[in-house]
């Protein structure tokens, strides 16, 4: 859920200030209480997670690590602290991290000084963020690098990663310096093996200074999903003399065996499965006869609707580190994405040398927030008439078969203005998913003058994407629980300048045909 959905004390007291006059004062709360059926949850208010990359680096300066997730789709951090073996938020540490395009991020010590430096995405190539924190403070970064070069065939030149990619920075010749697996950035099919010469040159760690030692890196090409060439052969043998999408791609490089040589976990931008290769070579030469779609178990292999990536952190405080996967797609394409089961875990049962990772879910993280898909929007209201505000929270996430459209959830406030909890209490309020709307908003209005606000739900039409609003009259009395007529909904067609996200509330009169009168 790419909006944070957070609750202020303004909004959970609005009765009291309206009617006081009362001066207001913003206080933002991370622990008011979530309870689902059955259980309740320790991070509700964690914001959701969509298209998340994994890193871990210490923020506050406190020795330990914070958990740092950047979401691609909605180009934000999110942060969660350590708190007797738990993850807590942290999101206001965000602030601490540099400002960077739209793309990737990865965290890691390219120095050896043991804090994290900050790896992403520029305008031209590679960007690097030294962190300069000093002992006891606040993380603190210098950039370094903008772009990285790579010496090549005609001498130096970017070392480029598109933002839709996420780069392999891993020390491929286990010499102790940083080393970059990239995908050729301009037609794709091959991975080119950026050297880092730190440690030839200077005999240390510190340095930024690469050369592609091959352009082939496992001797082998990516044709098309599930379709390779090994090898001697080339996509020409196999896939009518071209490479079928050179789109973004997703590495991670990690030694799988205990063999001492990196493999590699690869998604592809316009693939499902995540691809496994078992490096036949050693650390001078990498050599790949085959990969495996089935990774890492064939019981539960990491597969999206589209362009999964994966992600070696430890997750579960046991000094192992485990395998996330998650979507590296900026959005939901064709709306096939379940963006509330979206970060799978992979529990590392082995060893960090020899990992064997066990499915163990497909939501760690989101199942303890508020975590309803995607594009989530909120409002505030006393819907039962017991003088608590409510929670409705519209978003994309209902599953229809085919695709995930929108629905509406309510929360019910059965603590106090002052002191609220929460319990879903509806998952599915009013059967409004029955409507197939796609980033829908929700609004309370007196729409028919009545004086008691009604209910407007809007949105695309998932089959022709028109902008549409529907009215549910509300037929309680002021003060009353909110009764909202269902069977007797209107709909109203909105005009094209309606788009996606807008709360449009109207003072209307209706054509016969449900149109908006000019």
């Amino acid at each position: 859920m790419p909006r944070l959905l957070t609750v202020f004390v303004f909004v959970l007291a609005l009765g009291y200030f309206q009617h006081s006059g009362a001066q207001l004062l913003l206080e933002q709360h991370y622990d008011l209480p979530i309870v689902l059926p059955g259980s309740s949850l320790s991070l509700p208010w964690g914001g959701g997670l969509n298209a998340s990359q994994y890193g871990k680096a210490d923020l506050d300066g406190d020795g330990v690590e914070e958990l740092v997730l950047y979401d691609r789709s909605a180009n934000v951090y999110q942060v969660f602290g350590v708190e007797a073996g738990q993850l807590v938020p942290a999101n206001p540490l965000a602030s601490l991290l540099p400002e960077l395009s739209p793309g990737w991020v990865l965290f890691a010590d390219y120095n050896g000084d043991g804090l994290k430096d900050i790896f992403s995405n520029g305008d031209r190539g590679i960007v690097v963020f030294k962190n300069v924190s000093e002992a006891g403070n606040h993380a603190t970064w210098q950039k370094v690098a903008d772009p990285l070069f790579t010496i090549g065939f005609s001498g130096k030149i970017n070392l480029i990663a598109n933002a839709a990619d996420v780069p392999a920075i891993s020390d491929i010749d286990n010499d102790g310096d940083l080393d970059i697996l990239v995908y050729n950035f301009a037609i794709g099919g091959y991975i080119r093996y950026n050297k880092n010469l730190s440690k030839e040159n200077y005999g240390h760690t510190d340095s930024l200074e690469y050369e592609i030692d091959t352009r082939t890196w496992g001797e082998f090409q990516e044709c098309d999903c599930n379709l390779f060439a090994f090898g001697a052969q080339t996509c020409e043998d196999l896939a009518n003399g071209r490479v079928m999408h050179p789109g973004g791609k997703a590495l991670l490089a990690f030694d799988s065996d205990g063999d001492g040589d990196k493999d590699l976990l690869v998604g592809h931008e316009q693939c499902i499965e995540l691809y496994f290769y078992e490096n036949m070579g050693d650390t001078d030469s990498a050599y790949m006869t085959g990969y495996s779609n089935a990774f890492p178990e064939e019981s539960s292999p990491a597969n999206f609707h589209i362009f999964p990536a994966g992600y070696l952190e430890d997750l579960d405080f046991d000094g192992l580190k485990d395998l996330v996967v998650t979507p590296s797609f900026e959005e939901n394409y064709e709306f096939k994405i379940d963006f509330a089961h979206s970060n799978w875990f992979y529990k590392n049962t082995g060893t960090n040398d020899v990992p064997d990772f066990r499915f163990q879910k497909d939501n760690i993280l989101q199942d303890q927030m508020l975590d309803f898909g995607e594009n989530a929007v909120p409002i505030a209201a006393d819907i039962n008439a017991d003088s608590n505000i409510d929670l409705l929270v519209a978003a994309n996430g209902h599953w229809n078969g085919e695709q995930y459209s929108g629905y509406v959830l309510l929360l019910e406030n059965t603590g106090s203005a002052m002191a609220p909890g929460f319990v879903v209490k509806d998952h599915d309020y009013l059967d409004l998913s029955s409507l197939e709307l796609i980033n829908p908003t929700i609004n309370l209005a007196d729409i028919d003058g009545n004086g008691t606000p009604d209910l407007v739900y809007s949105g695309m039409e998932l089959q022709n994407f028109k902008p549409v609003s529907w009215i549910l009259s509300n037929q309680a009395a002021l003060g009353q629980s909110m009764d909202f007529d269902v069977a007797g909904k209107t709909k109203l067609l909105l005009p094209g300048s309606v788009v996606a996200g807008d709360v449009p509330v109207f003072s209307i009169s209706m054509k016969t045909d449900g149109s908006i009168c000019s």
